[in-house]
C-alpha cells in the first residue's frame, strides 16, 4: 500500500540521516559552535568547516541576544511580558 511505501522511505531515511550525522558528529558540533558565535554561515565557511579548518574571519559587532538573555535584561528592567526591547544599532555598523 502506499501508506506502507510511505513509512519504508521515512525509515530508511531517517536511519540514512541518523548514520551521517553519527559518522559527522565533530564537523556538526564545529559548525553548531560557529553558528553560535557568527550567527551566520557561507558556503565559504561551511567548506572550511568540512575541511576540519578553523574559522578566520571576525565575529560579528552585533550579537543578536538569546532569549535567556532577553528575560535577564526584562527582569533587571522591570519590563512586563510581551514587550520586547531592543538597542537600535548604529547607522552603518550592521
Amino acid at each position: 500500500t502506499i501508506d506502507d511505501e510511505v513509512k519504508r522511505i521515512v525509515t530508511e531515511q531517517y536511519a540514512r540521516a541518523k548514520t551521517l550525522l553519527q559518522a559527522n558528529l565533530e564537523k556538526l558540533h564545529a559548525i553548531a559552535k560557529a553558528l553560535l558565535e557568527y550567527e551566520t554561515l557561507d558556503l565559504k565557511d561551511i567548506e572550511i568547516m568540512m575541511k576540519g579548518g578553523t574559522m578566520t574571519r571576525s565575529k560579528p559587532a552585533i550579537r543578536i541576544k538569546t532569549r535567556e538573555q532577553i528575560e535577564e535584561d526584562r527582569k533587571k528592567k522591570d519590563v512586563p511580558p510581551g514587550i520586547v526591547i531592543t538597542p537600535m544599532p548604529e547607522p552603518g555598523s550592521a
